[in-house]
């Protein structure tokens, strides 16, 4: 009889129970959803991050061409939203035509711009030797489905700023 319980009590220590593998199985996969949900929220928002590092040297870009009088011209960039599901900034001198672009910078497809709104476009100017803009502005880059937002401001005096 000491023979049968011994056997019995060794046979049930061997493994693991059906609930106790669901139970490790479920928690797993609670944990592994929670990781994915927070990686995609944080990698869209490097993404705007980057993109709003990368625009600020496109704008940099332009009004240093403008400083040194590159082509002996104006130069400026263009904020087109007027399709928004391919909005971009566009890089031109003199004044804005298709064969005065020069570079073209597209936003990711997680991105839009609030400002200018859908179907506008902005044009920024900056003048040669002083590389001052024709105009004050603020731009507002957001990440579709969220409420995050990035402002680029403008100064008169050609100073760039995020908030």
């Amino acid at each position: 009889m000491k023979t049968v319980i011994k056997n019995f009590i060794s046979f049930n220590n061997n493994g693991f129970t059906l609930i106790e593998l669901l139970l490790v199985v479920g928690i797993t996969a609670i944990i592994t959803s929670i990781a994915v949900f927070n990686y995609a929220s944080v990698y869209r928002e490097r993404i705007l991050n980057n993109t709003q590092d990368e625009i600020s040297s496109f704008i940099s870009l332009a009004q240093q061409k403008a400083i040194s009088q590159e082509n002996a011209a104006d130069w400026g960039i263009r904020i087109n939203n007027i399709n928004p599901n391919s909005p971009n900034i566009e890089m031109f001198y003199n004044n804005y035509s298709p064969s005065t672009i020069v570079d073209r910078y597209n936003l990711a497809n997680v991105l839009y711009f609030q400002q200018p709104s859908s179907g506008n476009y902005l044009d920024i100017i900056f003048s040669k030797i002083t590389g001052t803009p024709n105009i004050s502005t603020e731009i507002i880059i957001n990440l579709k489905g969220s409420t995050i937002s990035k402002h680029l401001i403008i100064n008169s005096q050609g100073g760039i700023s995020w908030e």
